[in-house]
């Protein structure tokens, strides 16, 4: 049986702590808060709009500052997190060409941003692109060992590929490091379901809707759309329910 996974994590980068110069109503960093502010309304245009505000006026402010010790253009740190998100809001609107050359002008710029490398890896492998989706898992596993949703991505490609095993061995990692991210949990429950191993797919399914209720329709439309939902697989969540 081969089951359609949940689409991969993609990470919106974190802000990072900038020396403080002059800002003004309108600064770079404004504009980055209120793209992530958007992006998690669901306002793709206008997040993209804002991070494009945000590295155009951080490019005019700061060439060249540099953060302590003279090693990081904050200008290049700050717009490779920007194009970063850019690139996120990009692929959630299903433009994997913008994407992809956000994700690679965020690379070039921070070459050890591991949320750019994991993020660059879906889009590879929404193109066909396999083994440059599995490169760029790697490379952001590399950077941060403990990446959670590089390891559930490149689980995704193994999965795509057959490869269950290797699948199921990154998902739980992805899940040791993050125990509370319920995506992870949705896809080792499908990659279990299609080993055949029922019951611990039940588990899965159960701890993901737990986490987040909004999953279990998209679960059981992922799962009935193949095959007949299995006795075996339960997607109750009442676990203080006395047995009659």
């Amino acid at each position: 049986m081969k089951i359609q996974r949940l689409i991969g994590l993609l990470i919106v980068a974190a802000l990072v702590s900038i020396p403080a110069r002059a800002q003004t109503p309108d600064s770079a960093e404004d504009y980055l808060k209120r793209g992530v502010a958007r992006i998690e309304q669901g306002n793709l245009a206008g997040a993209i709009a804002d991070y494009t505000r945000a590295i155009e006026i951080n490019s005019r402010l700061a060439p060249g500052f540099l953060c302590r010790g003279g090693e990081i253009a904050v200008s290049d740190l700050f717009n490779a997190l920007a194009l970063n998100n850019r690139g996120f809001a990009h692929y959630r609107n299903g433009d994997w060409d913008q994407a992809l050359a956000d994700f690679d002008r965020a690379i070039r710029m921070q070459p050890r941003l591991a949320d750019a490398y994991s993020n660059r890896g879906n889009v590879w492998q929404q193109k066909g692109e396999l083994q440059k989706a599995l490169h760029d898992f790697n490379q952001a596993i590399k950077l941060n060992p403990r990446h959670s949703a590089a390891f559930n991505n490149r689980a995704n490609l193994y999965q795509a590929n057959g490869e269950l095993a290797e699948a199921i061995i990154d998902y739980t990692r992805s899940i040791e490091m993050e125990p509370a991210q319920a995506t992870a949990f949705a896809n080792r429950g499908l990659t279990f379901l299609q080993l055949g191993r029922n019951r611990e797919a039940g588990q899965d399914f159960k701890r993901a809707i737990e986490l987040n209720p909004g999953l279990k329709a998209q679960l059981e439309r992922l799962i009935r759309s193949e095959a007949k939902l299995p006795e075996a697989v339960t997607f109750t969540t009442n676990t203080n329910k006395e047995k009659p």
